[in-house]
């Protein structure tokens, strides 16, 4: 029989069969985690873009193509099919394509408006494409007028899909102050709903709003109707030749109900909200590509250009031509 004493010893020990198993347990928690005690923590570096596609109107009016890789100058030549070709490269992960169209003129008394700009990304593609910079409009000093009305567009094709538009771009308008140019426009009021959802849209080259809408409450056809409202008839009312930078202004424009009663005349059919750009100033306008240039340090080739590309003109002055710069 035991003592006493060592039952009070047993009773807070271990079998050997309990130390095992925690062991074993200690064990296979060591071994998952042993690639984490093994392995150095690496911090992730964001990589720089590898390489960079440019299209541009050099200073003597040269269709201008260059390739950068890495910052090396990999080639450089003129064209003279009449448009860069880019064939992506099979180990860039993305694309992004970075255009503006060519830039308004400055006449005699305004600038002009600087051509749209715009940056889409892309995942990468085999597909080849075209690529089409806009003219600037130009200043014709010999009858002190400009010879275009905008800046040329500048648009991109996919080669292997029917020449299908990956972008396109609009110019500025030619000195701009004079006449806005509708950057988009938009309904943000109807009176009456039917089965057509109101729209409006631009025609730049027609100078005019396009603007569906409903005429009663209603599901037939006799309800639904399309206007086509000139830019002057939208902008009559404003005129503001102290503001400078019209880029971000929202305008708006009402069609009244045609009535012979007095209170129904103030009744609106529609309103539109416009959002316009020009340059009531005598300077350039900047298109907000050459910041884009600036971000990517980049000091030749087309950042060497003058005016910079889709500049509007100022007073007297050609606008920018377009340009596009594709980086991966």
């Amino acid at each position: 029989m035991l003592s006493n004493t060592l039952l009070k010893k047993n009773k807070y020990g271990f079998s050997l069969f309990e130390v095992v198993v925690t062991m074993a347990i200690v064990a296979i928690f060591i071994a998952a985690a042993s690639n984490v005690f093994t392995q150095k923590f690496k911090r992730k570096v964001a990589l720089p873009a590898h390489g960079r596609f440019e299209c541009y109107y050099d200073n003597a009016g040269n269709l201008t193509q260059r390739y950068v890789s890495e910052n090396v100058l990999v080639n450089d030549f003129h064209p003279t099919e009449g448009y860069c070709t880019f064939e992506p490269k099979q180990t860039a992960q993305y694309l992004v394509i970075n255009a503006v169209g060519g830039g308004g003129a400055g006449g005699a008394m305004y600038g002009g408006s600087a051509g749209i700009y715009k940056s889409i990304f892309l995942t990468t593609t085999t597909h080849v494409l075209h690529i089409y910079p806009g003219r600037g409009a130009t200043f014709n000093p010999a009858n002190n007028l400009v010879d275009d009305d905008f800046g040329g567009q500048t648009y991109l094709v996919d080669a292997n899909s029917n020449n299908h538009d990956v972008i396109r771009l609009d110019g500025g308008r030619s000195n701009s102050g004079d006449m806005l140019l509708v950057k988009d426009c938009s309904v943000s009021y109807a009176r009456y709903t039917c089965r057509r959802d109101p729209y409006c849209r631009v025609d730049n080259e027609a100078r005019q709003l396009i603007v569906g809408y409903c005429t009663a409450n209603g599901d037939s056809l006799s309800d639904e109707a399309e206007d086509a409202v000139p830019f002057d008839t939208a902008f009559y009312e404003y005129r503001d030749n102290n503001r400078e930078d019209l880029s971000n202004v929202v305008l708006s424009y009402s069609k009244r109900l045609d009535s012979d009663d007095d209170l129904l005349q103030y009744e609106a059919l529609y309103t539109l909200a416009l959002q316009v750009q020009g340059n009531f100033t005598g300077e350039r306008q900047s298109s907000g590509f050459d910041t884009y240039i600036e971000a990517l340090e980049i000091e030749d080739g087309i950042a060497a250009t003058d005016p910079a590309p889709g500049t509007g003109g100022g007073i007297g002055e050609d606008g920018g031509n377009g340009a596009v710069v594709i980086a991966w």
